[in-house]
């Protein structure tokens, strides 16, 4: 096994990896997938130091000393300290990430291995994925740019992008934020299901969208520019579910697909893209 403790900037070559978990404090985390040699840099480390453990093909990145124990599934996250550190770990592609975290920006991209981003305060941005993603936040933004895979998204208070999205499942709820999701052209079903307390769902579709639609609000309103998706059947399964005042379904295409959105208090939108010119 390989062991450094780090209190200063450098860059460590490593060897084969095929796991990766990192515990950070404050700052900011790059992961990437790259083909090559496998490498950390430590850009910024305050107080620390960190400690890298790279035992057969795993890598783990935390702080040498004992952290604060918490329940569920931040155990082991450090609170109320004064450690920050900046980071960026290039691995290949087919690396499986989980990172937990405290006031800590995250960014992961080009991976094509799952993904696990658990930060109690911090935007988490997700790019290029096509493994998959799990992400929680306590506080922060969560932006996902063509993340394919299953996409699951927990949010206390903070907003969700997702842009270009990619057919497959996606669950989201925040209970107290937005969420903004464009889907992109469908080559397989899409399952989306998205949810908030407190806060609007505006999902855009694809002109030629296959997919069975749901909207539900409890205290809002409903606008869909699909005239297949209208008030006219307030009566779905979700509205009933949710007790919502408010409610719209429809099929579009043959509805192979499926999109549930419901805002408890805040608005519902579903918006159809722009066709896409033929080459």
């Amino acid at each position: 096994m390989s062991r450094w403790q780090i209190d200063r900037p450098t860059e460590l070559a490593l060897g084969e990896l095929a796991e990766v978990e990192v515990e950070l404090v404050k700052g900011a985390l790059t992961v990437v997938g790259e083909a090559g040699p496998a490498r950390l840099e430590v850009h910024t480390v305050h107080r620390g130091p960190l400690l890298v453990e790279h035992e057969g093909a795993k890598l783990t990145i935390r702080y040498d000393r004992p952290v604060r124990q918490l329940p569920g599934p931040f155990v082991r996250l450090p609170l109320l300290r004064r450690d920050r550190a900046m980071l960026t770990l290039r691995v290949p592609p087919t690396c499986p990430v989980r990172v937990a975290t405290v006031n800590t920006a995250v960014t992961v991209a080009a991976l094509t291995a799952p993904v696990t981003v658990q930060n109690i305060c911090g935007d988490i941005t997700l790019t290029g994925l096509t493994g998959g993603a799990r992400v929680s936040t306590g506080r922060g933004l969560v932006r996902a740019v063509r993340v394919g895979g299953d996409l699951r998204v927990d949010i206390h208070a903070g907003d969700l992008t997702v842009l270009e999205g990619r057919p497959g499942t996606v669950r989201a709820h925040s209970i107290h934020g937005s969420h903004t999701v464009d889907l992109g052209p469908q080559d397989r079903p899409y399952d989306v299901d998205l949810s908030c307390r407190v806060g609007d769902v505006t999902v855009r579709l694809p002109s030629d969208a296959d997919v069975d639609v749901e909207l539900a609000t409890v205290r809002g309103k409903i606008a869909s520019e699909f005239a297949e998706v209208c008030t006219a059947r307030p009566g779905s399964e979700l509205a009933r579910r949710a007790r919502a005042r408010s409610g719209a379904a429809g099929v579009l295409g043959s509805g192979t697909g499926r999109l549930r959105a419901l805002a408890e208090r805040g608005r519902v939108t579903l918006l159809r893209a722009a066709p896409v010119p033929a080459e």
